[in-house]
């Protein structure tokens, strides 16, 4: 909890939201009611929005095996489906992203740029894969980002977008 805290707050105080936008925070099954406290007094001082999934220990515990207790308590395409459902009736495009991604507004800029320009030229496509890397504070602050090796894409979905993540 100490280090997505740290991220957190990296967040609200380093990015602000998109442009003509808004960032809703999915709260997925915190069972630490500490942890869940503290992330909610955060977001609630930065005036963020945010849906949360609950942890219920019966659920968990009726679950038989263990891979069907890891999938409910991880939950990470379940929370991004929650993410894009809401996303889908507030915005035109929902840009679903890990806890850990951060877009400066200068990112945030060319993104929707290229999103509108690429609109314009094809109005069919409702997907778009957004580059990511894996770096620390400083080297996000830098700008220097652009020459690192990408890894795994995040997604963006209008609003007719039909496909979800799986959650098996």
């Amino acid at each position: 909890p100490g280090q997505r805290l740290e991220v957190l707050r990296f967040q609200l105080l380093r990015e602000p939201p998109p442009p003509d936008g808004f960032r809703l925070w999915m709260l997925n099954r915190l069972h630490d009611g500490a942890y869940r406290a503290e992330v909610s007094r955060l977001l609630d001082s930065a005036g963020e929005r945010r849906l949360e999934i609950p942890f219920e220990l019966d659920d968990y515990a009726r679950r038989l095996t263990r891979r069907d207790k890891l999938l409910y308590a991880i939950n990470v395409n379940g929370a991004r489906n929650e993410a894009l459902r809401a996303g889908r009736a507030a915005a035109h495009f929902s840009f679903v992203l890990d806890g850990d991604c951060w877009l400066g507004p200068r990112e945030w800029e060319e993104t929707l740029a290229a999103i509108e320009r690429d609109q314009r030229s094809n109005p069919e496509r409702r997907y778009y894969s957004l580059p990511m890397v894996r770096a620390g504070f400083e080297e996000a602050l830098s700008g220097e980002l652009r020459r690192r090796r990408l890894e795994e894409p995040q997604l963006a979905f209008r609003e007719d977008s039909e496909l979800f993540f799986d959650e098996s």
